[in-house]
């Protein structure tokens, strides 16, 4: 009888562990889902603030016209330079969603105008979320991928794209005759994945479920 009850306390303990390792995970789920959600909400009030801008302080029958705004969201995982046990993969997982406006010209109205000037203005972050920070990049200007999480391309308050002959966004040019302007709002250090069992990292979206959900062969802060 006293073995019996053993048993039945130890498989009691067990699932009370289980039931708190359960509660624990729904926990971070939720938290995580928050904050993806607020940062969706930011990336949309942006967008609409500068829609209703452009509509309200907008001249009529202007030569040039916001054609669209498309926003790409994406994960990517840096390798961190501090790797005190060696593994392979010993990255910070970021959050980005580029932004891209498309300038086009109104042909109705003047055939000859130019462009002088694009300029994304405000560019403020007024709530951070509960994980990760939020920063504003302009383009890389150097050869590689199109956006650095670097702080040498950080958008302080406004950014401006000079009309030229053709559109470079490394030099921070538009084409004179219309073109896009991109700019990326990215949720900074949004956790870890540390691991030596992966042969490669797909750097998109998969990268935040596998920090949500990969508890073996890893560790996983957040």
């Amino acid at each position: 009888m006293k073995y019996i009850y053993k048993e039945r306390m130890r498989i009691s303990t067990l699932k009370w562990l289980n039931a708190l390792k359960k509660m624990e995970f729904k926990r971070k789920e939720t938290i995580k889902f928050c904050v993806a959600m607020l940062i969706l909400i930011i990336i949309i009030s942006i967008v609409v603030s500068i829609i209703i801008k452009y509509q309200v302080t907008g001249e009529t029958n202007m030569p040039f016209q916001l054609e669209k705004i498309t926003v790409i969201s994406t994960a990517e995982g840096n390798q961190n330079e501090e790797n005190p046990d060696n593994v392979k993969w010993n990255l910070s997982v970021h959050q980005n969603n580029d932004i891209y406006f498309y300038v086009s010209k109104n042909e109705d109205v003047d055939e000859t105008s130019l462009i002088n000037s694009v300029s994304i203005e405000n560019i403020n972050i007024t709530k951070q979320p509960q994980i990760g920070t939020i920063k504003a990049y302009m383009p890389n200007s150097g050869e590689g991928r199109r956006f650095l999480l670097d702080d040498s391309f950080l958008i302080s308050d406004s950014l401006t794209y000079t009309g030229d002959k053709q559109s470079d966004e490394k030099n921070l040019t538009i084409g004179n005759q219309g073109g896009v302007v991109p700019i990326r709002i990215a949720n900074c250090n949004i956790g870890e994945y540390i691991s030596d069992e992966d042969a490669e990292i797909v750097h998109d979206g998969t990268l935040l479920k596998i920090i949500n959900i990969r508890n073996r062969g890893s560790r996983i802060f957040s």
